[in-house]
C-alpha cells in the first residue's frame, strides 16, 4: 500500500503572529504592545498532505495473490497463444505444446528471470562473454528506470560476485554467484539459442 506523506505546517495566523512579535521589538513600548495585541502569537499548525511517487520499476505484485482473489483470467498472459500458465515448474524451463490452431512444434521456454535477461543480451550481442554479460546487467541495473535488458526490473543489485533478484513472491529474494552464472546460466541460454536457430 502507498500512503501520502503528511506533514504539520504552521497556519497563516501563526506565521503572522510570529512575524508581528519579531517586528514589535522595533517599536516603542506602547506601540509594540498594541501591535502584539492586534497580531497575537498563536501556536497552531495544520496537516498537509504531500504527493508521493511510485516508480513502476519498484512496484511489485504477487501474481499468486491476484490469481487467488480474482481467478486465472485476471492475470494476462503475454499474448502468445502457445504459452499456457503452469502451476508448478520443477526447473527453470517448461515444455510448452502449441495449440492446435497455430500448428507449431513443441518448444522450450526460458522462465528464469536471469536467463531471460541473458537471452536479451545475447540476442543483441551474440559473441558476448560471460563477464561482459555480467557487466551489461550491472550497468542496466544502475539505470533504475528504463532498463534495456532487465525490462521486468527483477534484479535488485549486482556486485562483482553476486546478483540478487526478486523471486516469485513479493517478499522473496534470490541470489546467484558469478561462477554459477557463468557455468550454468550463460551456458544454458547459449544452448537454447543454438537449438532455436537449428529448428
Amino acid at each position: 500500500m502507498a500512503y501520502a506523506g503528511i506533514t504539520a505546517v504552521p497556519t497563516a495566523t501563526q506565521m503572522v503572529g510570529t512575524f508581528a512579535d519579531t517586528l514589535s521589538s522595533f517599536f516603542p513600548g506602547d506601540k509594540a504592545n498594541e501591535f502584539k495585541k492586534q497580531f497575537p502569537k498563536v501556536d497552531s499548525t495544520r496537516l498537509q498532505t504531500n504527493p508521493i511517487t511510485i516508480e513502476p520499476g519498484r512496484l511489485r505484485l504477487d501474481l499468486q495473490d491476484i490469481t487467488e482473489l480474482f481467478g486465472n483470467d485476471s492475470v494476462k498472459d503475454n499474448g502468445n497463444p502457445t504459452v499456457k500458465s503452469a502451476d508448478v515448474t520443477v526447473a527453470s524451463t517448461v515444455e510448452v505444446t502449441a495449440s492446435t490452431e497455430t500448428n507449431s512444434a513443441t518448444q522450450q521456454v526460458l522462465t528464469h528471470p536471469i536467463e531471460q535477461i541473458v537471452l536479451r543480451i545475447l540476442q543483441a550481442f551474440p559473441d558476448a562473454r560471460a563477464d561482459q554479460i555480467w557487466n551489461l546487467i550491472r550497468e542496466d541495473v544502475k539505470r533504475e528506470s528504463n532498463r534495456i535488458y532487465d525490462i521486468d526490473s527483477a534484479v535488485i543489485s549486482v556486485t562483482a560476485d553476486d546478483i540478487v533478484w526478486f523471486g516469485k513472491g513479493i517478499q522473496s529474494e534470490n541470489e546467484m554467484g558469478y561462477e554459477a552464472f557463468r557455468k550454468n546460466t550463460v551456458y544454458k541460454v547459449r544452448k537454447y539459442l543454438k537449438a532455436s536457430s537449428e529448428s
